[in-house]
């Protein structure tokens, strides 16, 4: 029985595309990378806005999609979907942070701090945990510093 690979939803809204990267701070309205300076890339500030990005300032995330439970990637990492080859490619693009492919350690700082502060009684209940420890990290607590 082949596994079935199921995409993530939360509570910050539908991704339009590819959220993998992120920037932590707040740039320069762009639309594609050649409107931005050099040593930048145009990529999401939070699922709704693109800014210009310099690549310290890259972060790693799972992505949104519509009509689909929360706790998705968390379920695909206890399925073993993480390290299967034919899943690879869905992994790498759906569930970078949850299946740890993401470079360096997770930064503390929140996706979207206004979405984060209006649903920080989330960070308490327990079928948000994959979600919010990847979506509000500093809100929740869910750092060892900073």
């Amino acid at each position: 029985m082949a596994a079935k690979l199921i995409l993530l939803v939360c509570c910050f809204g539908v991704a339009s595309a590819v959220v993998q990267n992120y920037c932590k701070v707040t740039g320069t309205a762009c639309t594609t990378s050649a409107t931005c300076a050099s040593g930048q890339t145009c990529v999401n500030r939070d699922n709704k806005n693109k800014v210009c990005c310099a690549t310290a300032n890259l972060g790693c995330q799972d992505l949104n999609v519509a009509g689909t439970t929360s706790n998705t990637c968390a379920s695909n990492k206890a399925s073993g979907l993480c390290s299967d080859p034919n899943y690879t490619s869905l992994i790498t693009t759906q569930c970078p942070a949850t299946c740890g492919l993401c470079s360096g350690s997770p930064t503390c700082a929140d996706v979207n701090v206004s979405e984060c502060l209006k649903n920080v009684a989330l960070c308490s209940n327990s079928a948000y945990n994959s979600v919010m420890s990847v979506q509000c990290r500093k809100t929740c607590g869910y750092c060892t510093s900073g």
